[in-house]
C-alpha cells in the first residue's frame, strides 16, 4: 500500500481529485489523504490515518480537517461554516482500503451518512522512461546548448535514461508530513554537531539550505539537483562510469542529459515553499550555500516536489499548456574518456565540483587509473 496514489474520487453530490501518500510503518501503514472538491463548493479536506496491520483489506477511521483551497492554510470548522454557509460537511470517515499490484481502492462512509469511493492506479515512477531515446553525439549536444539563451534552461545528467525521481520517493516513502515532523528534526540534531552554522529551520532560506546540504551528503530528500551548466550535467552523467566500462559498452549504451525550460515553467506555475504542501507541485529553488561548498562550482539549483512520478506530471503539463518543458539528449557511453578529458580542460572535474578530500582523490583517480 505504501507509495503515492493519485486519481479521482466520487462521493455524495461531489467529485474531484484525490492524493493519497502512504508510508510503511512497523505495525501497518500511515499517511495523508487530500481531497480537492470543485472550486467554490467546499474547502480542501485533509485526513491523516494509520492502519493496524499490513493486510488488505484494512479498516480505519479518518478525522478530517479543512484547508483553504487557494492558500492551502488550515481552516477552523467555524471558518468553513462562514465561507460555505449552505454546505454540510463530514468531519470523520470510516474507510475500507484494499490494494493489489495495480490499484488502491478506497470506500468510505461519513459521520453525516455520505458515501464515497476512489480507485487509484499505482504510480508509474518505477517504470522505464516514456521519453523516446534521442541519440546525439557529444559534439551535437555541445552545439545545441551553446546556442541557447543563457540561464533560461537548466540541466541534469543521469547515468541511465531512467525516470526523474527524487531520492526520497525512490526510497518508497511518500508521506512528507511524517518526513517534516520526524526526519528533519532528527537530521538537524545530528548534523548540527558537524556544521559550523546552526541552521534556523523556521527561516525558509535556511531550511532550504539545510535540506540541500543533506541532499549533497546522501540523505534522501524530495529534491532533484540541476545545474545551469549543461557541461556540469554532462560530468555527472558520466561520473560513475569507469573508462574500462565505457570501452566495452555497446553503441546503444547511452547516458541521459535532461534540459528543462525553467523560465517557461516559472511563467506558468506558482512556486510552493512548504515541504508538505497540499497541492501537487514542482518548484525551483536556488538555496543559500551555507556550509555547502559544492553549490557554487556546480552552478546548482534544485527542484522541490511532492510528486513521485515527476516525468508523467511534466508530460501532462506539456499537453495541457501545449509546451515542451523538458527534453532529453542521449549521448554514447563509449565516448566517456574523451568527454571527461574535454570537461577537465574546461575546469570541470571532481576536484572542482566536489571540494574536499573525496573530490580531490576522485579527480586523481580519473587522471592516473582510468
Amino acid at each position: 500500500m505504501h507509495g503515492q496514489w493519485l486519481g479521482k474520487f466520487e462521493a455524495t453530490q461531489i467529485a474531484g481529485p484525490i492524493t493519497v501518500d502512504v508510508d510503511e510503518l512497523p505495525h501497518g501503514f500511515g499517511g495523508r489523504a487530500v481531497v480537492f472538491p470543485p472550486p467554490g463548493i467546499a474547502p480542501v479536506f485533509v485526513g491523516l490515518f494509520e492502519t493496524t496491520s499490513k493486510v488488505s483489506p484494512a479498516q480505519f477511521f479518518v478525522v478530517l480537517s479543512a484547508a483553504n483551497p487557494i492558500t492551502g492554510l488550515s481552516m477552523t470548522w467555524e471558518e468553513v461554516v462562514r465561507q460555505y454557509p449552505v454546505g454540510q460537511f463530514a468531519r470523520q470517515l470510516q474507510v475500507t482500503a484494499s490494494w493489489d499490484a495495480q490499484n488502491l481502492t478506497l470506500n468510505w462512509t461519513s459521520d453525516i451518512g455520505g458515501q464515497g469511493r476512489a480507485v487509484l492506479p499505482r504510480s508509474c515512477a518505477a517504470r522505464a522512461s516514456e521519453y523516446s531515446l534521442n541519440p546525439v553525439t557529444w559534439d551535437e549536444f555541445k552545439k545545441h546548448v551553446i546556442d541557447l539563451e543563457p540561464r533560461r534552461f537548466v540541466f541534469r545528467g543521469q547515468r541511465t535514461p531512467g525516470r526523474l525521481r527524487t531520492t526520497y520517493h525512490r526510497s518508497g516513502r511518500a508521506d512528507l508530513v511524517r518526513y517534516a515532523k520526524n526526519d528533519i528534526p532528527t537530521l538537524h540534531q545530528n548534523l548540527s554537531a558537524r556544521t559550523r552554522h546552526l541552521f534556523n529551520l523556521r527561516d525558509p532560506l535556511e531550511f532550504g539550505a539545510f535540506l540541500h546540504l543533506g541532499q549533497h551528503h546522501g540523505y534522501p530528500t524530495p529534491l532533484l539537483d540541476w545545474s545551469y551548466s549543461a557541461f556540469v550535467a554532462g560530468f555527472f552523467a558520466y561520473r560513475s562510469i569507469l573508462n574500462s566500462e565505457a570501452r566495452s559498452a555497446s553503441g546503444d549504451d547511452r547516458v541521459r542529459i535532461f534540459k528543462f525550460d525553467r523560465l517557461a515553467w516559472l511563467k506558468d506555475f506558482a512556486e510552493e515553499s512548504k515541504i508538505d504542501t497540499l497541492k501537487l507541485h514542482l518548484s525551483f529553488y536556488e538555496f543559500l550555500a551555507v556550509d555547502n561548498e559544492r553549490m557554487i562550482p556546480q552552478q546548482a539549483l534544485s527542484i522541490l516536489t511532492n510528486i513521485d512520478d515527476v516525468e508523467s506530471y511534466i508530460r501532462l503539463c506539456d499537453q495541457r499548456n501545449k509546451r515542451t518543458y523538458l527534453e532529453v539528449f542521449d549521448v554514447p557511453v563509449q565516448g566517456r574518456h574523451a568527454i571527461m578529458r574535454e570537461l577537465s580542460m574546461m575546469g570541470i572535474t571532481a576536484g572542482s565540483l566536489l571540494p574536499g578530500l573525496d573530490g580531490s582523490c576522485a579527480e586523481l583517480r580519473e587522471r592516473f587509473f582510468e
